[in-house]
């Protein structure tokens, strides 16, 4: 159901305890219920179970009057239910000053916590990104910069990052950048203050893709659109992101979604949704 006023939204939860037969009725996550943006959400469930939902907030820019020189961008706030989905509690804020529709990422660690990754609005117009270490008690660790292309805009360029992690704890990472210097789409392993083994991936027209990681072996799929059609484009390394080997898994003509990532045991599949062949699953080679 639409609201009245235009960007605005709720952040909504159902749940299946049948195996998706049913669906609980659609509950509203946050406890913030004034008709602003709550939008472009995202969830992830750790090791014990409890679930995390995040998403892009302005109720700070709005506690500022609207006024973009008083609150960058908007926040990152989240919740989490103890008990799969029945209630959650929060609203917990994860960040300020983030990008305003670029989606978030999120990758549940062993440890429980949850790492998010977005875009994030450094000062004054700087829109790299940031990750963040969620905790099941609401609290938030230090923001930390995770890719240096120095994109300076004001605008959103709706374009979210994807995020892994390996055996060692190590993140993966892909993510889309315009600067003038530093324009495509882009692989790397993140560090303290630097991104190690960073490529890019694909034409000037590659982007929205997704990574996975599974021991040693990492798996970049994206979309690109080459010869007046959508393709879907695949790198995988062997060895935890060095050395690579591209292929295009599939093509197609009219619109398209964007690909994601599946993992089943040791096989790596993609989910590809398009008008001319829908809801396609493709594995690796």
């Amino acid at each position: 159901k639409p609201m009245r006023e235009p960007y605005t939204g709720e952040i909504r939860f159902s749940r299946s305890l049948d195996g998706g037969r049913t669906f609980s009725e659609p509950a509203v996550v946050h406890r913030d219920r004034r008709e602003i943006t709550h939008r472009f959400d995202t969830l992830a469930v750790n090791r014990a179970g409890k679930v995390f939902v995040a998403w892009i907030d302005k109720r700070d820019l709005v506690d500022a009057g609207n006024d973009p020189k008083a609150y960058r961008g908007a926040a990152v706030y989240f919740a989490v239910s103890d008990d799969r989905g029945a209630t959650f509690r929060g609203d917990f804020k994860a960040a300020d000053h983030v990008c305003e529709c670029c989606r978030i990422a999120l990758l549940a660690r062993d440890d429980g916590t949850v790492t998010a990754m977005w875009r994030h609005v450094f000062e004054p117009n700087i829109r790299d990104h940031a990750t963040v270490v969620l905790s099941a008690d609401g609290k938030a660790g230090a923001i930390q910069r995770a890719t240096f292309e120095e994109w300076r805009i004001d605008a959103c360029p709706h374009h979210g990052p994807a995020l892994a992690a390996d055996a060692s704890g190590r993140l993966h990472a892909v993510w889309f950048s315009a600067a003038p210097n530093s324009r495509g789409f882009f692989y790397g392993r993140l560090r303290q203050g630097g991104v190690d083994g960073q490529r890019r991936l694909g034409s000037d027209t590659a982007g929205h893709g997704d990574v996975s990681v599974n021991g040693h072996r990492v798996v970049v799929v994206w979309r690109d659109y080459l010869g007046g059609r959508s393709r879907l484009l695949t790198s995988v390394a062997d060895d935890g992101g060095d050395t690579w080997r591209d292929s295009e898994l599939a093509s197609v003509a009219g619109p398209s979604d964007y690909p994601r990532l599946l993992q089943h045991g040791n096989r790596t599949f993609v989910f590809w949704n398009s008008r001319e062949k829908p809801l396609m699953v493709i594995p690796v080679p």
